[in-house]
């Protein structure tokens, strides 16, 4: 049978059913984001939080805004530049559609939904699900592996960091 969870939001006040499994998995969300809540320590809140921001839509923008004008002058500073060009615009595919599918599933950020959770630093306006960092990180690496860039490996692993980041902060 299936039993509704009211979530203890501030900003969300619509009630979310939820199965028996899906609260289970809430549980494992919750007991994950207390111990990396004790983990920790100053020298990595630093590492996560420049990841954190390297996967932000402003670094997309500037990032890709440059490569455009590149492209049209013709100028090459990557191997292999417009699929890379092209496997950014994939990650602004994959932001987009997770800020739509944001409103669907309409899931608080874990400083409002986890009793005792602390964030480090400020959560964007939106919702927590899915993440925007994480969804185009990694839409980014697959469009990479697909096109058989160079960079695929290290993208993976920057994408890898972004994505745990998001937890981590």
């Amino acid at each position: 049978s299936l039993q509704y969870l009211l979530s203890s939001s501030e900003r969300c006040h619509t009630r979310i059913m939820v199965s028996p499994i899906l609260r289970r998995i809430v549980n494992l969300d919750h007991q994950a984001m207390y111990w990396i809540q004790n983990k920790r320590n100053p020298y990595l809140t630093s590492f996560f939080i420049f990841f954190t921001h390297s996967g932000s839509g402003v670094v997309w923008g500037i990032v890709s805004g440059i490569l455009i004008i590149l492209e049209l002058l013709k100028i090459d500073i990557l191997p292999g530049q417009t699929a890379f060009l092209r496997s950014m615009g994939c990650a602004l595919i994959a932001w987009s559609s997770g800020n739509f599918i944001k409103n669907y599933f309409n899931r608080p950020r874990p400083e409002e939904s986890v009793p005792g959770f602390a964030a480090i630093i400020s959560a964007p306006k939106c919702q927590s699900f899915p993440s925007s960092h994480a969804s185009s990180a990694i839409a980014f690496v697959v469009a990479l592996w697909m096109s058989l860039h160079s960079f695929t490996n290290g993208v993976f692993v920057w994408a890898m960091i972004v994505t745990f980041s998001r937890f981590y902060l």
